[in-house]
């Protein structure tokens, strides 16, 4: 039933039997794009507009309704073992469609499970409807049961970001599974109301899913959870989506930052791809496709003599692959230096994952922490998500410049402050009482400052921005995704932190230089900024918050953006980071002008 109203499939037919054998070579020939030896999904997605021909038009979209939808895998090529199902067109409506995804996710929940795989192929999309129709969120307060199914029907925006914001916070295992016995009468299949009900549900998806990219975030969050330790009570999710110890609020006030890495297992431990079904020469021919973005950077040993001693030693050069760091930029328009600086990135990658490539401020990135820059163009992914450190460095970057334009002055605070000021505005609200521990270094830039940003992360799952602006008495906050929360509780913490330091140093006898007039900031509007660039994927988020420090003046950006153009921002970042004047290590900076 689950099948029928999530999809409209009915569980009912001859069952799909997929045999490994070679496929016909007639066959895959039509349907292959000529020098491919695949059948690709970006072919089959140029061509079925032009096929005139009803049998080859009906082929074309089965196989490409198998490939994105029924049995999608992380390659871009649809299994040549399918072929075989759309040989003969009249057979295609009497197979039990429907029993065959299903198995299909099942099969390959179970590989995920059992195996050390990262990654999950299948129907990714009835998994989410599925998971959220069965498992209800802890504490959320609805009665599911009192709805009709399914319960996609009753959803609109706001009440998916709820449940998505809600599973963040509960975390994944604190559901309740809701048992309900649903009448057949319900279900009448093949009804003419029924398709009408079905055809409404569905566009009601489709709506949900281009309006919503929150919900297409659903199952990474899913995957991400099952492998993040609670051994922690201060964790970060880095750009692949492991635990990472964040730092504690004493490593701040000592004035180091660990950009830790303690979380992230140890990147030698190879993560395995999914074996799909398929000709050999289909697996060879993505299998370059499919390997780390590193992959493209060859080893090779060279034999150096060891004076006075018969035995050799061998050592370590490293050859750029041009080729494959052309695949992971293909169609941005970079410069020499920004290429070089991605070369660099991967050659290290590959090598010396630990390696401290960018030191600005007191945040440190080794190769590891700057992979989510130099993943490749096409995927959406947790690989992408950004490091706090890469945050933390921009912002030390942007109160750099700062410093040079006495017009604007603008300061952005590192992610462990926020953290800490939020601890602060916690005890405070227990307690009533200003902290009793002045930090004058903080207080001072935020007094000293016109505008203070503050990047803020939800979960571990989300980058979004707070911004001080005490010329306007405002509180504004511009988050990439287009959440309907209730921002004056979500920052309530931050802003009594906040609050707290500045009654204490002005209950105290510290003389701080302020630019402030108002020092009330719990009676300042919490201003949500809408017209604003949105991102649609789910990786983007920390590159949006990075851009609304940069471009922000307090009224409007003074630069404008948009999703098309994260992925050219986010591989100039390697370069950016790494060649700027804050960047103490300066080996790097040799290395890439030497390219």
């Amino acid at each position: 039933m689950g099948l029928y109203c999530i999809l409209g499939l009915q569980d009912k037919g001859e069952k799909i039997e997929i045999s490994r054998k070679q496929a016909d070579r007639k066959w895959f020939n039509l349907y292959k794009q000529e020098g491919d030896t695949a059948i690709t999904l970006k072919y089959l997605e140029e061509r079925i507009p032009k096929e005139a021909d009803g049998d080859h038009f009906a082929r074309l979209f089965v196989l490409y309704a198998v490939g994105t939808i029924l049995a999608p895998s992380s390659k871009g090529y649809v299994s040549s073992c399918y072929l075989e199902l759309v040989v003969n067109v009249s057979r295609i409506k009497g197979l039990n469609w429907a029993r065959f995804t299903l198995e299909h996710l099942l099969e390959n929940l179970a590989l995920f499970k059992s195996s050390r795989r990262t990654g999950l192929a299948g129907n990714l999309a009835l998994f989410q409807v599925w998971f959220f129709e069965h498992f209800q969120a802890a504490g959320d307060g609805l009665e599911y049961a009192k709805h009709q199914h399914p319960l996609i029907r009753n959803w609109d925006e706001d009440k998916v970001i709820k449940r998505a914001r809600l599973q963040a916070i509960k975390k994944f295992g604190a559901e309740k599974v809701q048992q309900e016995e649903v009448n057949g009468d319900n279900l009448r299949y093949g009804t003419k109301d029924e398709e009408t009900k079905m055809k409404e549900t569905m566009e009601s998806v489709g709506l949900l899913l281009k309006r919503c990219p929150e919900f297409h975030t659903v199952v990474q969050m899913l995957i991400a959870g099952s492998t993040m330790s609670t051994n922690y009570d201060w964790k970060q999710c880095d750009s692949s989506g492991s635990s990472k110890l964040r730092e504690s609020h004493s490593n701040v006030q000592n004035g180091s930052e660990r950009a830790s890495l303690a979380g992230n297992k140890d990147k030698s431990e190879k993560a395995k791809s999914c074996q799909e079904p398929g000709t050999a020469f289909e697996r060879e021919a993505t299998k370059q496709s499919l390997q780390v973005p590193y992959a493209g950077i060859k080893q090779k040993r060279v034999s150096k003599p060891k004076m006075n001693s018969a035995k050799q030693k061998s050592v370590s050069k490293t050859k750029t692959n041009i080729a494959s760091v052309g695949a992971l930029t293909k169609g941005l328009k970079l410069n020499d230096l920004e290429l070089h600086a991605i070369s660099y990135v991967c050659e290290e990658m590959a090598i010396h994952p630990k390696k401290n490539l960018v030191r600005v401020g007191i945040s440190q990135l080794d190769a590891t922490s700057l992979k989510c820059l130099v993943a490749p163009v096409e995927g959406n992914t947790t690989e992408k998500w950004l490091h706090s450190g890469i945050i933390n460095s921009y912002g030390t970057m942007l109160n750099s410049d700062r410093k040079n334009n006495n017009a604007e002055m603008k300061h952005a605070v590192s992610d462990a402050q926020c953290q800490w000021i939020c601890k602060v505005g916690r005890a405070w609200i227990k307690s009533g009482r200003p902290h009793w521990r002045l930090y004058l270094e903080l207080a001072q830039e935020l007094l000293g400052a016109d505008m203070v940003f503050l990047p803020m992360n939800t979960s571990n799952t989300h980058w979004w921005l707070c911004v001080l602006h005490p010329g306007r008495n405002e509180f504004q906050v511009l988050n990439s995704f287009n959440w309907h929360i209730d921002y004056e509780q979500e920052t309530f913490e931050l802003r009594c932190g906040i609050h707290s330091i500045l009654q204490a140093i002005l209950n105290s006898s510290e003389k701080l230089a302020s630019r402030w007039n108002n020092y009330d900031i719990l009676k300042w509007d919490v201003v949500v900024k809408d017209n604003i660039p949105r991102q649609y994927d789910a990786c983007s988020c920390g590159i949006f918050t990075i851009k609304y420090m940069q471009y922000w003046n307090g009224r409007e950006l003074t630069n404008m953006f948009s999703q098309t153009d994260m992925e050219t921002i986010r591989k100039r970042m390697p370069a950016e980071l790494i060649m700027t004047p804050l960047n103490e290590i300066t080996s790097s900076k040799d290395h890439v002008l030497a390219m």
